[in-house]
């Protein structure tokens, strides 16, 4: 489990500099063809757009794997353990519906999204809004994993003040 666990971080962390480049790259490319041609195209723009979204949504799911994502602990950590417990089980159960609401609703889109294209690129909109079902699921992903750890931690008796 913990090496499929190292994979799926390695893969998404991989996955998230490969579009953090291109956005780069294609970022870079405006600015030089404004510059120096006088004349930037129209495609970068958007394309850089996109791969902005994509790096944040993917990025999201990172962040709730590493734990990495506000938490406001002020009054937690000074609750009784039981009510501490009860109050992170109830926010990551909250997480979860929300994560799987979205997973459903997002591939819901995909649906509506057929047959539209995007102005400057001209690729259908549906590989656009394939990232909210595919970051989604990354998300559901890691934050099962973190409800995974949680459970374990609390069943051998490792209770420290949680992050939600």
């Amino acid at each position: 489990m913990a090496r499929l666990g190292r994979w799926y971080v390695k893969a998404l962390k991989s996955v998230i500099a490969s579009l953090f480049a291109g956005l780069v790259v294609t970022a870079f490319y405006q600015v030089v063809s404004r510059y120096v041609f006088g004349r930037t195209p129209a495609w970068t723009e958007e394309a850089a757009r996109y791969l902005a979204i994509w790096v944040v949504l993917l990025t999201s799911a990172l962040a709730i794997e590493f734990r990495g994502h506000i938490a406001v602990d002020l009054i937690l950590v000074r609750l009784p353990q039981q009510v501490r417990l009860l109050t992170t089980s109830v926010g990551w159960a909250g997480i979860l519906l929300f994560l799987v609401v979205f997973v459903y609703e997002s591939f819901q889109l995909l649906g509506i999204a057929a047959g539209q294209v995007t102005p400057g690129l001209g690729i259908p909109m549906v590989y656009i809004y394939a990232i909210l079902p595919l970051a989604g699921s990354c998300m559901l992903i890691s934050a099962s994993r973190a409800v995974w750890d949680f459970v374990c931690r609390e069943l051998r008796g490792l209770s420290e003040p949680p992050h939600v």
